[in-house]
């Protein structure tokens, strides 16, 4: 299953501005090289993507770009959508460096390239996590001073998200394993990891695009089971995927003794699992105004994937 067209056009867009924040410059030599590593290795850059497609999608934009120059035209308009997208994807980056360390998931593979840890040590990838999280949130300062009130949105949104983050991150690493077995939690526990920050994606194109107060809502809900669908497709690839397709080692939740929705359900229920999410999503788009085709193999992808 191939992604939309359009989903590459903002990728590439979304690359070409990608180091345009003030840390690559010289007051940041010696930081810059652990900055940059995680930002280099690629990835599917999922999050900022979002922003722009909810952003352009809730104008009715996103499905009549057809090539590069005609997505740049339409992201002139101010506010842009980049410094959201910026931000979200230095938070994720950030989480990512530390849930690979060896205190975390250890794992020496992200991206099909070596763990930030194990290329430039372990203080290297703790500082550059805490430089990337900082680095967010200036972004967002920086690109929205000249529109207040959406600053202050997109702030509590972002750092709301960024802290569900870590709160499902410390349910899954550092609580008893045990508690995710009871009814509800292993779902808040991914609801909260992984979930967050890709509804902070759909609400902060809901913000940038003059969303009211009960889309936003919708848009948090759609981007809460497009998370879910994201993870169990993910805990299923843990178990069907090759490390040449994953970019990471897999199968390591089964060795781990993690508890994911395969490891606790079973690989067959946690595929109907998926099945069930998916619908809720299309209904959601629907509800949103999302609709089109874009979203629609967006999430084929999702649940298709095989990396």
């Amino acid at each position: 299953m191939q992604l939309p067209v359009q989903y590459q056009y903002i990728k590439d867009y979304f690359e070409d501005k990608l180091y345009q924040f003030a840390l690559l410059d010289q007051d940041y030599i010696y930081l810059a090289p652990g900055f940059k590593y995680p930002l280099d290795s690629g990835g599917k850059r999922l999050r900022p993507v979002l922003v722009f497609a909810v952003y352009l999608g809730l104008q009715e934009k996103l499905c009549k770009i057809d090539n590069h120059e005609e997505l740049e035209l339409t992201l002139s308009d101010s506010p842009s959508p980049l410094g959201a997208a910026l931000a979200l994807e230095y938070i994720h980056s950030y989480s990512l460096v530390h849930d690979d360390l060896p205190a975390m998931d250890n794992d020496d593979f992200r991206r099909g390239h070596l763990a930030l840890h194990r290329k430039m040590g372990e203080a290297m990838a703790i500082l550059s996590g805490d430089a990337l999280l900082t680095a967010a949130f200036l972004e967002i300062s920086r690109s929205y001073r000249d529109y207040p009130e959406i600053l202050g949105k997109l702030t509590a949104n972002i750092a709301r998200a960024a802290l569900l983050m870590v709160e499902g991150q410390v349910a899954d690493t550092v609580i008893d394993s045990e508690h995710l077995k009871q009814p509800g939690e292993l779902d808040k526990m991914i609801i909260n990891k992984t979930g967050a920050l890709l509804a902070s994606s759909f609400e902060c194109g809901g913000i940038l695009a003059g969303a009211d107060s009960r889309l936003l809502l919708k848009l948090r809900e759609l981007g809460i089971q497009f998370g879910r669908l994201f993870q169990i497709a993910d805990d299923i690839l843990d178990v069907k995927g090759s490390r040449d397709k994953l970019g990471k080692t897999p199968g390591k939740d089964a060795k781990n003794n993690k508890i994911t929705a395969v490891t606790l359900y079973g690989l067959k229920e946690a595929q109907l699992m998926a099945a069930e999410i998916r619908d809720k999503c299309e209904r959601l788009l629907k509800e949103t105004g999302l609709s089109n085709p874009f979203f629609e193999t967006l999430l084929d992808f999702v649940i298709t994937r095989n990396h």
